[in-house]
């Protein structure tokens, strides 16, 4: 990371943060970790949920804002199968800006972290090389270094990182999913 803020002429002081706010130790993240990616090329292997093809995680994270996304898949409504033809295969910042506008369920900000945790499951379940790469940063901390002070953890240390959080979380429990190797004694 330090590498990367130096060539981006930013200062080392958001990483000094979070290495702080990980208790000291080294943190690790990937930009293939993020559901937006903006500084660099990574393409999406994208999956299938509920029998819907989604480019990746941020066209599902941001479809579920839509009002009627709680009742889905068991029922659907036309404006919602509307939704799902127009932010599931665009891009992740199309997804994002018409998350912006979206007319937004109700419960959405109790919703929301959920809503992450299912659609993290389904990228890093989808492709076997994203998620040996989650894997191989146990047994370390992660951070994501960026303002959102939700899904971050701030410039200043001090933000929830809760994509991390759920990251280390499904790590945690693609570890237990492993299965050992039949000819290990």
């Amino acid at each position: 990371h330090r590498r990367v803020a130096e060539a981006l002429g930013f200062s080392f002081d958001a990483i000094d943060a979070a290495e702080a706010a990980c208790g000291g130790r080294g943190y690790r993240w990937a930009s293939e970790f993020e559901n937006v990616h903006s500084l660099w090329p990574f393409r999406e292997p994208g999956f299938v949920a509920h029998g819907v093809r989604f480019a990746g995680p941020e066209q599902f994270y941001q479809l579920h804002k839509h009002r009627d996304a709680g009742r889905w898949p068991a029922e659907t409504t036309p404006s919602f199968d509307e939704a799902i033809g127009h932010v599931a295969n665009g891009s992740e910042m199309e997804a994002f800006e018409w998350g912006q506008r979206c007319p937004k369920r109700d419960d959405w900000e109790s919703a929301k972290v959920q809503v992450m945790r299912e659609a993290v499951g389904h990228k890093f379940r989808a492709d076997p090389g994203l998620r040996a790469l989650l894997l191989a940063t146990t047994p370390h901390p992660l951070a994501s270094v960026k303002g959102d002070i939700f899904w971050g953890i701030g410039f200043d240390g001090k933000g929830e990182n809760m994509l991390a959080n759920l990251l280390m979380e499904l790590r945690h429990t693609l570890r237990s999913e492993v299965k050992p190797d039949a000819g290990a004694s």
